[in-house]
């Protein structure tokens, strides 16, 4: 009977051992935790870099040169802050001359009224918000934005040479564009670099303040240039593109 309890206790005892040792030598391998995580220079960013300097090159065929400044405000919203220098947009006078044109016996001249002006350089600026609408992602995605904008032309009048010709009253030659402007638009960027691309499409409401001296040919034969002023709004259609720095 003895020999008997000695063999079932010996019997319990090395099961006992053998899956108390098994149990031991197993081991629960965690990649994450044997090996460093390797970290991307867009993982490092996309928490840190709230902020990236943007220059719109397409604004440049409308005599306009400028940088934005974007910064996080909350959330998926942003805001873009705009500075820059205006010189002389062709296209509005070559696109507006027969609107705004020297007056003839003719009718409307097809040259612009600031044709023959020097253009000064201005400062101009510009204002709005943007929303990502995928969530903030270290300035990447879609998104719709709302800006207001303002550009100052003005020029020096050319000297009147010709006796014929008179004028009347006294005006700085000018134009000035104020924008109420609406884009969707997409930016991504460099996954080697913290260079960003943004571009963009989108409609936009101008209200255009123009003085010039509007050219009247008399029945005497004489030509007056008569200092005008006036005001168009219109509809325009926007698109362009940016390339910026993140930091």
């Amino acid at each position: 009977m003895k020999k008997n309890l000695l063999l079932i206790f010996i019997t319990i005892s090395s099961i006992a051992f053998s899956q108390d040792a098994g149990t031991t030598r197993i081991q629960v391998f965690k990649p994450a935790d044997g090996s460093p995580k390797d970290v991307t220079p867009k993982d490092s960013a996309s928490m840190a870099d709230h902020n990236v300097i943007k220059w719109n090159y397409f604004l440049l065929g409308r005599g306009v040169f400028l940088i934005n400044w974007e910064f996080r405000v909350t959330g998926n919203l942003t805001a873009e802050l705009g500075l820059g220098l205006t010189y002389r947009d062709f296209v509005f006078e070559f696109s507006k001359y027969q609107l705004f044109g020297t007056q003839n016996s003719s009718g409307v001249d097809a040259t612009s009224p600031w044709a023959d002006c020097t253009p000064k350089v201005n400062p101009c600026g510009e204002a709005g918000l943007r929303y990502y609408l995928t969530g903030f992602d270290d300035f990447e995605g879609f998104y719709i934005s709302g800006a207001l904008s303002y550009r100052p032309y003005t020029f020096t009048a050319a000297p009147i040479t010709d006796p014929n010709t008179i004028q009347v009253g006294s005006i700085t030659p000018s134009y000035s564009f104020l924008d109420f402007q609406f884009k969707v638009g997409y930016q991504i960027q460099s996954r080697s670099s913290s260079f960003t691309y943004d571009s963009y499409i989108g409609v936009g409401y101008r209200s255009a303040d123009m003085k010039y001296y509007n050219s009247v040919l008399e029945t005497n034969g004489m030509i007056e240039n008569v200092a005008t002023s006036g005001n168009q709004s219109f509809p325009q259609f926007l698109f362009g593109a940016k390339i910026g720095y993140t930091f």
